[in-house]
């Protein structure tokens, strides 16, 4: 026999915050960020660090020059359009960088 579901609660939502500022995060969500990503990738559709070694590679990911969790912001002037291999390079030193100024 089945039960009726557990009642709604009028609980307040949760802001997610930025690790480096004490600020409400306010990056676009959903389908707002979605077309935010979109029109980024058609400004710059080749891989930027691809074109500095003379390399004709599609972007596939808007990436923050600055970190956000390093206080980039999250607009335009901060964002390159990188390929897979390259974004995931950057990210992979960065986190590196990261444990390292964490260590004591």
């Amino acid at each position: 026999m089945p039960s009726k579901p557990p009642p709604l609660t009028n609980r307040p939502q949760r802001k997610a915050w930025k690790r480096s500022q004490l600020e409400p995060d306010t990056r676009l969500r959903g389908r707002a960020g979605m077309e935010q990503r979109r029109r980024r990738l058609m400004a710059e559709p080749l891989c930027r660090a691809c074109a500095k070694l003379s390399i004709v590679r599609a972007a596939v990911v808007p990436d923050h020059i600055i970190p956000l969790s390093e206080g980039g912001r999250d607009d335009d002037g901060n964002i390159q359009c990188l390929c897979q291999e390259h974004h995931d390079a950057k990210s992979k030193a960065e986190r590196a960088a990261a444990r390292q100024r964490r260590r004591p």
